[in-house]
C-alpha cells in the first residue's frame, strides 16, 4: 500500500508526501509565529554538529546549543561540507542573533552534504534561515532534502523578510527552521534555491543524533527478509536451495499465523494461506517461495509461488484476505545472488534495502542501500571485422574491477582494469568488482565479441555482409569442439541474437546483438540427432549457471529452448505447421520461431562456412507457467486431492530416450512430470489409466484383440477420466498428417490436479505429410490409427491402442465427424485456409530456404535420414505438401456420410418463407428448437422432424435450425441456420453495458453450495438494447475473448437487458434465479482484460474492443464490475476507458441499470486527467507526481477530490480550533471521494512529531457536497492545554 500525508500543527502549517518505507520521516518548515523561538531550536537527543555560517566571531549559544563559527566560503567539517559565499559577518540586527543573520548565499543553488550516519539510527536534523532586515524578503520553493536512499524531497515554501527592519522580539518570518527526522540513511544533502529577488542562502545548521523512544516496532507481523536468487546455503528438506521468505513478529505475544497469507500478486492477495502455525513473540520463521505448495501445519512450509529476480510485488495478508500487513509494492528492485533484501530494523515501515549476509531464521544484518553489482561492459556484446574496444565501469565507491579474456572466472590476481581494452579476435571477457577494503568479489559480468570473416565460402556470404529477413543466431563456444550428444553433460557456450532491425526489415551481423546469453547445449533427439544438421537442447544461463527466463524471439519468457534443424523436412515447416494446426484445433502445442544459424566450435573468426541453415525455435516441453501450467506434485502428496495431480506423461517405448520412471503397470507411459515421482503417485496415474481403459473396453493381454463395448456415459464411462475434446483434436492431427510414430511415441498427456487426462502438447511432427519411411504414413489413403505399429502392437505390448475402441464408440466417432466437419466447413482446414497457414509460415523463408540449401543440397534426394520427397527447389517442396494435404483431407471426406445442404443462409426473414433443404445420401432429421436431432447413443431425438431425402422447411418465428442426414446407424455432421422474424441485434441497437470480468473469491455460503466454485464461475456479460422497439440476439455469436452463439429466441425489450454467464449455477446462487440469461459460455474471460468481438446474423460486428484490468482496479478480483460509463447511448469507442466505470453496488447489477454514479479508482480517475503518453510517465501522474506545481501530489489530489491541472488550493484540508462540550481540540476538517474504492482515510496526532496516535473522533456530521465528494472534520483527542501546547495532525491516504 502507497501512502501520501498532510501535516498541519499549531503555529505551523507544513506539507509531507511520501511513501510507505521512505528515510525521510518528517519533513517540517516553522516560523516564530508563536513566539516560541529559540525553543524551536531543539536540544533533544545527542549533538553531532551545530555550525553558525559566515560568521567570523565567538560561538553563538542558542538554547543551550554552542553553534560553532564557520566564516568562510565553502566550508567544510569531518562530516560535511557546504557551497555558497560566507556574508553578513559583524553586521547586528537587534532581536535576532547573529546565527540567522550571518549565512552563505549565491547567485544559483547552495548545497549542503552530510556523511558518514549510521542506518540504525534516527537523526534530527534543523536548517537555519534568516531575514531580520528590511530588505530582501522572499519566498524560497523551491528548496529540497535528499537522502542516499530518497529522490529530492521538496521542502514547504519558506518565507523569510516582512520589510520590517530589527523587530525585537523577532517577527514570524525574520526567521525559518526546517526540522527533518531521517532513518535508513548514511547521508543526506540539502539544496538551497534562489527565491524571487533574493539570492539562495543558509544561516546555519545541527544534526542530531535521536534520543526518546527505541526504534520502532511493529504490532503486526510482516516480512522481514527475502532471497530470490542464488540461495545456495539455506536448504528445504528435499535438499534443494528454493528461494525463502522470513517473518518476523515484532509483537510481545505468540502468533499462530493460521489463516494469513502470502502473496507475489496485488491481484491476488490470498494466493497462498497459511496453516496454524505457531510464531512466537520477537521470532522469526521461514518460508520457502518454491512453488511447492506444503501447508501442513507442523512442517516445513512452501508457497505457490517462487519469487523472481527481476523484481515483483510481494506481500504478508491478513487473514480477511484483504488487509495488506506488509509489502514491497509496486514491485521489490532487482534481486542479485548473493544478496538478501528486506527491511532494517524490527517494524514493517522501517527502510528496505540489501544484506551481504543472509541471515534466515535470525536478525538481520547492515542493511546496504545497494549490493556490490556485477561491472557494466559497454558494448555488452558486439561483433567487428577488425577490433573493438570495450568499457568497463563500476558505481561501487572505490571498487577495482579485474577481468579475463578466456572465458574463466575473475580473481583478485586477474588483470585490473584501468583503461579501456581493444579486441582483435574473438573473445569472452568476464569481469567482476571487488572491495579493497574488504576483498569482497561481487558478481561477474559476461560478455563476448565475435569477429566476422569478410571472406565469402561455400556458395555463401560472409558474415561481415550476411542479412536474411529471418533473426540470426550465432551459437559460439570458443573452440570447445563438436556439441556434446544426448544425455551427455551440457556444454558451456554463448549465443548472441540479432533481431530483425524494423527501419531496415532485415537483421545483419554487424548490427549489435539485441541479446546476448551464456548457454548449456547439447545434441538432442534419437535418430535426427546423427543427422548432419541435428537439433540442439539449449538452455538460458546466468553467470552463476542459473536458469535466466527470456522471451527468445518474441516466444513468452522461458530458459529452456530447442533449436530444430529440419533435415528430412525439407520444407522446413513441418513441426511449426503441425504446431500451428494444433493450437488452432484445440489441442496444446508448442510455439515456434524459424530463424538462420551460425555455429562456431573452433573460437576463431566466423567464417561463412560455418553457417548451418535455417532453424525452428521451439518452446520444450515442460511444467511452467508459459509451457503447461500444471500444479506442483510433490513428494509429500500422497492422497487425495494432491495426488492426483499434475502429472506430465507419454508414451514412449522402454529403452528410448531418457527411459524414465513409468506408471504403475504401464511399460509404455513415462513420467515426465514429477521428474522423480513416488511409489505411491506412480501407483495413483497408473490406476487412473486403468480405470480409464477399462471404460473403453480394453484390457490388458488382448493384444490386437481388444473387442470390448465403450461406455460413453458423462459419469460412469470414459468422458469422466478423459478431456474429449482433446483426444479427439489429436485423432484429427494425427488422421490427416499421418505422423509415423503416431500415438507410439513422443505421444505426450498431462493430467491436472482434479482434472481429467489430456492428449498434448504435441510433439516430433517432422515425418508427416509424405515423408517418413514406415507404417504406410506417406499414403494419401487409410487410417493410421488401425496400423499395427500405431496400435503399439510392436514396441509397447498395445498399451496405446486406445482410439480403435474409442472410433468403436458411436458418440466419440460422432464427436470426429462433427469436428471435422466443422474445420472443413468454414475453419483452418478449408482449403484456402489451410494454404493462407502455410504461406503464412513458408513466405518468410523464401531467402532463407536458397541459404539451407546452398549449405545442405539435398533437395534432389529422395532419402534424408528416411524417404522424403525429391524436388528441384523448395517451392516445390511447399507445392508437394499442399497438394497432399489437399488428397489427404479428400479421403477422409469419404470416410464420413455426406451433410445436409441447407438453402438459405441464416439472416431476417418474412414469416412464412420456406427453407430447402437436401442430403446426398440418407434421411434427413431436423430440429426448430436447437437442439440435436441425434441423441446420444445415435437414436433419433423426439423433437426430430423427417424429411426424408429432401423438402421445405417452413419458417415462421425466429428459430434455429439444425440438420443432420442418417443412413442406418451413420449420422452426418450437422449443418444448422438461424432465421429471425423481426429486428435482429446489429451494432447500432444493441450496447455492452456491463462486464463482470474477474468476479470476487466465492463467499463462504457460495462454497457451502458448491466447494468447486471458483471466481471465474461467477462471470457475467451484460447487453442493452438501446433502440426503441424489441430486437432478437437470436445467432449472433460471441468470436473473441468468448466463444458463443446466441441461441434463438433470444429477444430483448427497450431498454432491456440481457445476459451470458459463465457459471449458470454459481450466478443463480449469488444473484438469484429468474435474470435474462440467454446462455452459458465454456471458455472465461481473462483476469488480465481481453478482447471480445461479437457478429451479428450476417457476421458483421456488433463490437470489437479491448479492455484492460487496469483500468479500474476494483473491478479486478475487488468485487465490482466494469459498466458502461452512459448507458443512456451508445458508446463512442469501447476501448477508451472513459467509456467506462465502476459498479456502484458491489457485486455488480446484472440485468439492470446500473445507476447514475460511477465508483471511482486512482487508475479511472488518471484515466479522465491525463493523457496515455502521461499515464505512462510517472513524472506527470505517478502517485508522487505534482503536475500542476501546487505542492500536492497526484494521489493526494485524488483523495481530496481536486483537479490535478489547476493550482486552486481551495480545497485543502482545514486545521482548526474546534471547541467540543466546551473544550479546545486541534482538528481538521477535509473532503473526500464517495465512491473511491482503492482509498483508505484516517488523521494522526502527534506532540513531537515523532509518535503519532490515530484520531479516529468524529465531530460533525459527514457533509455530501453533491459532486461525489463529502466534507468531514476529524478531532485529536487530546485537548489543548499548558501541557499540550504543541500538537500536530495529519491526514494520512492510503492506497491498495
Amino acid at each position: 500500500m502507497s501512502h501520501s500525508r498532510l501535516l498541519l500543527a499549531l503555529g505551523a502549517i507544513a506539507w509531507f508526501a511520501n511513501g510507505l518505507e521512505a528515510s525521510i520521516n518528517s519533513l517540517t518548515v516553522q516560523d516564530n509565529a508563536n513566539g516560541d523561538y529559540p525553543t524551536l531550536v531543539r536540544n533533544d537527543g545527542t549533538l553531532l554538529d551545530a555550525i553558525n555560517f559566515g560568521h567570523s566571531g565567538a560561538n553563538v549559544v542558542i538554547n543551550g546549543i554552542a553553534f560553532v563559527s564557520a566564516p568562510g566560503n565553502s566550508p567544510a567539517g569531518a562530516n560535511w561540507n557546504a557551497t555558497g559565499t560566507a556574508t553578513n559577518d559583524g553586521l547586528a540586527n537587534s532581536g535576532i542573533d547573529d546565527l540567522f543573520f550571518s549565512e552563505l548565499s549565491a547567485s544559483g543553488t547552495i548545497t549542503l552534504t552530510y556523511t558518514n550516519l549510521d542506518p540504525a539510527k534516527v537523526y534530527l536534523v534543523q536548517i537555519f534561515h534568516g531575514e531580520p532586515r528590511d530588505c530582501c524578503g522572499t519566498t524560497y520553493s523551491g528548496n529540497s532534502l535528499s537522502t542516499n536512499v530518497d529522490s529530492a524531497e521538496r521542502v514547504p515554501p519558506i518565507t523569510i523578510g516582512n520589510g520590517v527592519n530589527g523587530e525585537d522580539p523577532p517577527a514570524a518570518s525574520d526567521l525559518a527552521i526546517v526540522t527533518a527526522e531521517l532513518t535508513g540513511v548514511t547521508s543526506f544533502t540539502y539544496f538551497a534555491r534562489i527565491g524571487p529577488g533574493r539570492d539562495s542562502a543558509i544561516s546555519g545548521f545541527q544534526v542530531r543524533e535521536g534520543s526518546g523512544p527505541p526504534p520502532p516496532t511493529g504490532d503486526t507481523p510482516f516480512i522481514s527478509e527475502f532471497v530470490a536468487i542464488g540461495n545456495d546455503s539455506h536448504q528445504d528438506e528435499d535438499g534443494e536451495t528454493p528461494d525463502w521468505i522470513e517473518i518476523y513478529n515484532p509483537t510481545g505475544a505468540d502468533l499462530d499465523l493460521a489463516g494469513y497469507h502470502l502473496t507475489d500478486e496485488a491481484a491476488d492477495l490470498s494466493k497462498w494461506k497459511f496453516p496454524s502455525t505457531l510464531l512466537q513473540a520477537e521470532n522469526y520463521l521461514v518460508v520457502f517461495a518454491s512453488s511447492k505448495d506444503r501447508d501442513t501445519a507442523g512442517s516445513e512450509l512452501h508457497t505457490t509461488f517462487r519469487l523472481t529476480s527481476a523484481g515483483e510485488y510481494l506481500a504478508l495478508v491478513a487473514p480477511d484476505g484483504t488487509t495488506v500487513l506488509s509489502e514491497f509494492s509496486p514491485t521489490y528492485p532487482r534481486q542479485e545472488a548473493g544478496f538478501s533484501h528486506g527491511v532494517g530494523g524490527l517494524a514493517p515501515d522501517g527502510p528496505t534495502g540489501y544484506f551481504a549476509t543472509t541471515t534466515p531464521g535470525s536478525g538481520n544484518g547492515i542493511l546496504l542501500t545497494a549490493p556490490l553489482l556485477a561491472p557494466v561492459i559497454n558494448p555488452d556484446c558486439g561483433s567487428f571485422t577488425s577490433s573493438i574496444q570495450a568499457t568497463i565501469s563500476s558505481n561501487f565507491p572505490g571498487g577495482q574491477i579485474r577481468y579475463t579474456t578466456n572465458g574463466a572466472e575473475p580473481s583478485a590476481r586477474s588483470p585490473l582494469y584501468t583503461v579501456p581494452i581493444s579486441f582483435s579476435t574473438t573473445t569472452h571477457l568476464r569481469a567482476r568488482v571487488f572491495d579493497p577494503g574488504t576483498g569482497d568479489s561481487g558478481e561477474i559480468a559476461s560478455v563476448h565479441f565475435q569477429k566476422l570473416s569478410t571472406a565469402s565460402g561455400g556458395g555463401l556470404r560472409s558474415p561481415a555482409s550476411f542479412n536474411s529477413t529471418l533473426p540470426i543466431i550465432v551459437i559460439e563456444n570458443f573452440g570447445a569442439g563438436g556439441i556434446p550428444s544426448p544425455g551427455s553433460n551440457y556444454q558451456t557456450a554463448r549465443i548472441a541474437v540479432h533481431e530483425i532491425d524494423p527501419a531496415t526489415g532485415r537483421s545483419t551481423l554487424t548490427r549489435p546483438p539485441d541479446a546476448c546469453f551464456r548457454i548449456g547445449i547439447r545434441r538432442r533427439g534419437q535418430s535426427s540427432s546423427g543427422f548432419a544438421k541435428p537439433q540442439y537442447r539449449v538452455e538460458l544461463r546466468d553467470d552463476n549457471n542459473v536458469d535466466t527466463d527470456y522471451p527468445l524471439l518474441g516466444l513468452p519468457e522461458e530458459s529452456d529452448w530447442v533449436f530444430n534443424g529440419p533435415w528430412t523436412d525439407k520444407a522446413l515447416i513441418r513441426n511449426p505447421l503441425a504446431f500451428e494446426l494444433g493450437r488452432t484445433i484445440g489441442i496444446q502445442a508448442p510455439r515456434t520461431a524459424h530463424f538462420e544459424m551460425f555455429l562456431s566450435t573452433n573460437g576463431g573468426t566466423l567464417a561463412a562456412t560455418e553457417y548451418v541453415g535455417v532453424y525452428v525455435l521451439l518452446e520444450k516441453i515442460k511444467d511452467g507457467r508459459n509451457r503447461t501450467d500444471l500444479a506442483n506434485l510433490e513428494p509429500t502428496h500422497s492422497t487425495t486431492p494432491e495426488v492426483t495431480g499434475g502429472y506430465m506423461l507419454r508414451f514412449e517405448p522402454p529403452g528410448i530416450a531418457n527411459d524414465g520412471p513409468r506408471a504403475f503397470n504401464w511399460t509404455s507411459v513415462e513420467i515426465i512430470e514429477p521428474k522423480t515421482p513416488t511409489l505411491a503417485q506412480e501407483r495413483w496415474i497408473g490406476r487412473y489409466l486403468d480405470q480409464f481403459v477399462r471404460t473403453i473396453g480394453w484390457r490388458r493381454g488382448q493384444g490386437a484383440n481388444n473387442s470390448g463395448v465403450p461406455n460413453s456415459n458423462p459419469v460412469t464411462g470414459y468422458p469422466a477420466y478423459i478431456d474429449v475434446d482433446s483426444f479427439v483434436s489429436l485423432f484429427i492431427v494425427n488422421e490427416l498428417l499421418r505422423e509415423q510414430d503416431s500415438y507410439v511415441r513422443s505421444d505426450y498427456m498431462f493430467k491436472d490436479r482434479l482434472g481429467k487426462l489430456h492428449k498434448g502438447p504435441l510433439w516430433d511432427y517432422n515425418l508427416i505429410a509424405g515423408t517418413g519411411c514406415c507404417f504406410d504414413n506417406r499414403n494419401t489413403q487409410g487410417w493410421q490409427y488401425l496400423h499395427d505399429y500405431n496400435r503399439g502392437g510392436r514396441d509397447h505390448s498395445y498399451e496405446p491402442d486406445w482410439f480403435v475402441p474409442l472410433m468403436r464408440s458411436p458418440d466419440f466417432k460422432q464427436q470426429v465427424i462433427d469436428r471435422w466437419a466443422e474445420l472443413r466447413k468454414d475453419g483452418v482446414l478449408e482449403v484456402s485456409n489451410l494454404f493462407d497457414v502455410i504461406d503464412s509460415l513458408a513466405d518468410p523463408l523464401a531467402r532463407a530456404a536458397v541459404r539451407n540449401f546452398t549449405k545442405w543440397n539435398i533437395l534432389g534426394s529422395g532419402s534424408v535420414g528416411f524417404p522424403t520427397p525429391a524436388t528441384n527447389n523448395w517451392q516445390q517442396q511447399i507445392e508437394f505438401m499442399k497438394n497432399w494435404l489437399v488428397q489427404r483431407m479428400g479421403w477422409i471426406d469419404s470416410q464420413f456420410p455426406g451433410g445436409v445442404t441447407i438453402g438459405s443462409d441464416s439472416g431476417v426473414v418474412v414469416a412464412g418463407t420456406d427453407v430447402p433443404l437436401n442430403t446426398p445420401n440418407g434421411v434427413i432429421y431436423y430440429t426448430t428448437d436447437g437442439t440435436d436431432p441425434r441423441l446420444p447413443g445415435g437414436g433419433i431425438s423426439g423433437s426430430a422432424l423427417s424429411l426424408g431425402g429432401g423438402g421445405q422447411v417452413p419458417i415462421n418465428s425466429t428459430l434455429d435450425l439444425i440438420a443432420r442426414s442418417r443412413s442406418g446407424t451413420q449420422w452426418s455432421a450437422p449443418s444448422s441456420a438461424t432465421y429471425v422474424v423481426g429486428t435482429a441485434a446489429d451494432a447500432s441497437n444493441l450496447a455492452v453495458s456491463e462486464l463482470n470480468y474477474h468476479p470476487s473469491d466465492p463467499t463462504a455460503a457460495e462454497v457451502l453450495a458448491d466447494p468447486t466454485y471458483r471466481d471465474d464461475d461467477f462471470e457475467y456479460i451484460e447487453f442493452k438494447n438501446m433502440g426503441l422497439t424489441e430486437i432478437d440476439l437470436s445467432g449472433a455469436s460471441l468470436v473473441e475473448g468468448i466463444a458463443f452463439t446466441i441461441p434463438a429466441p433470444a429477444v430483448i425489450q427497450p431498454g432491456g437487458y440481457a445476459l451470458l454467464v459463465e457459471n449458470l449455477a454459481a450466478f443463480e446462487e449469488r444473484y438469484g434465479p429468474g435474470l435474462p440469461v440467454l446462455g452459458v459460455y465454456a471458455n472465461k474471460m481473462n483476469n488480465d482484460g481481453d478482447t471480445l468481438r461479437m457478429l451479428d446474423l450476417n457476421g458483421n460486428d456488433i463490437f470489437h474492443f479491448t479492455f484492460n484490468d487496469i483500468w479500474y482496479r476494483p473491478t479486478d478480483g475487488e468485487g465490482y464490475s466494469l459498466v458502461a460509463a452512459d448507458e443512456s447511448s451508445l458508446p463512442g469507442n469501447y476501448d477508451d476507458p472513459a467509456s467506462w466505470g465502476i459498479s456502484c453496488q458491489l457485486l455488480g447489477n446484472p440485468g439492470a441499470a446500473n445507476g447514475a454514479v460511477l465508483s471511482q479508482s486512482f487508475g479511472g480517475w488518471k484515466n479522465y486527467h491525463f493523457s496515455t503518453a502521461e499515464i505512462a510517465d510517472p513524472l506527470v501522474s505517478g502517485s508522487y507526481a505534482d503536475p500542476d506545481l501546487d505542492g500536492i501530489v497526484t494521489l493526494m489530489e485524488y483523495a481530496l477530490g481536486l483537479d490535478p491541472r489547476d493550482r486552486n488550493l481551495s480545497g485543502l484540508p482545514a486545521g482548526t480550533i474546534v471547541d467540543d462540550a466546551g473544550t479546545s481540540y486541534l482538528a481538521l476538517t477535509f473532503q473526500r471521494f464517495q465512491k473511491a474504492l482503492d482509498l483508505t482515510y484516517h488523521l494522526e496526532v502527534s506532540p513531537d512529531l515523532l509518535t503519532w496516535t490515530e484520531s479516529p473522533t468524529l465531530i460533525d456530521l459527514i457533509i455530501d457536497n453533491g459532486d461525489g465528494t463529502e466534507t468531514v472534520t476529524i478531532r485529536d483527542s487530546v485537548p489543548i492545554g499548558p501541557l499540550n501546547a504543541q500538537r500536530f495532525i495529519r491526514l494520512v491516504v492510503g492506497i491498495q
